[in-house]
């Protein structure tokens, strides 16, 4: 059987869907770590078989791309895993710091600034150190592991930190989802899916097993790590989170984010 290449991002919030392919790896699955755009331009070059790619990649319909509807990474409410630093009111922004690799995230920026503050600023790919955005730029967008690591150091006077997937949350009737596995064969498709499963299954089931392991490699003990993990979070495509996939595609229409529309009826009356 040929071996199935797999790709994620190595963040804590991806732990526990591919808590399975690193607990138990099989000779015919290779997992390799890379950043989210990374991912969907190396499914797109064929050289990955699947990958956890960011949701607004897949609606770009980048290559030619299958979804696994089950596993997924979703926010249900405040994570601290999608937030906006800033030392001033949401209001009073005009540049926003993000980088390149923050594909849904400045998606659901620019759909959260507009719905709830009727703001659009210029934002503007920020490749040095996360500290230096104050030079030139009124906030900043911290995805993955930066925002915990972020808003968990001592932020400066009158800084905020906003939980956009809470804030997404509020505004919606849907769940946000962050990013989707997708491939490229259809072939592949009940192969992986098992894979995946039961990857997510073991992660979900093993938890605070999961949560103790991380702890070691990291900063963040394992309490931390397991209330990170268990609140807000989700790791199930259902039929809510599909409603919220379509809806982060008509809000992107709609704001040009993407050009034409992917996945089925677009759902106007919910804007």
């Amino acid at each position: 059987m040929t071996e199935i290449r797999i790709g994620a991002p190595d963040y804590m919030s991806v732990r526990p869907l591919i808590y399975g392919l690193t607990k138990e790896p099989r000779s015919n699955t290779g997992l390799v770590y890379a950043e989210p755009s990374e991912l969907a331009s190396a499914l797109d070059r064929g050289e990955l078989d699947a990958a956890l790619i960011p949701s607004i990649e897949f609606l770009r319909g980048v290559g030619n791309y299958f979804l696994e509807d089950g596993p997924a990474l979703v926010i249900t409410g405040a994570t601290g895993g999608l937030l906006l630093a800033t030392d001033r009111p949401v209001t009073d922004i005009k540049r926003v710091a993000a980088a390149a690799s923050s594909r849904t995230g400045v998606a659901v920026l620019r759909i959260v600034l507009e719905k709830a503050f009727h703001i659009m600023p210029d934002i503007c790919v920020f490749k040095k150190d996360t500290d230096a955005w104050r030079d030139d730029y009124d906030a900043i967008l911290l995805t993955g592991d930066a925002g915990i690591k972020y808003c968990m150091g001592k932020l400066h006077v009158n800084e905020t930190c906003h939980d956009l997937g809470e804030m997404w949350c509020s505004l919606c009737p849907t769940p946000l989802v962050l990013a989707v596995w997708a491939y490229n064969e259809e072939s592949l498709g009940s192969r992986l899916r098992s894979l995946l499963v039961e990857s997510r299954d073991l992660g979900v089931k093993d938890l605070s097993v999961l949560a103790d392991g991380v702890s070691r490699t990291t900063e963040y003990d394992s309490q931390f790590v397991y209330d990170f993990l268990s609140r807000g979070w989700s790791y199930q495509m259902g039929e809510q989170e599909d409603a919220g996939l379509t809806l982060m595609q008509d809000y992107a229409l709609e704001y040009q984010l993407i050009q034409r529309q992917r996945r089925g009826k677009a759902m106007a009356s919910q804007h």
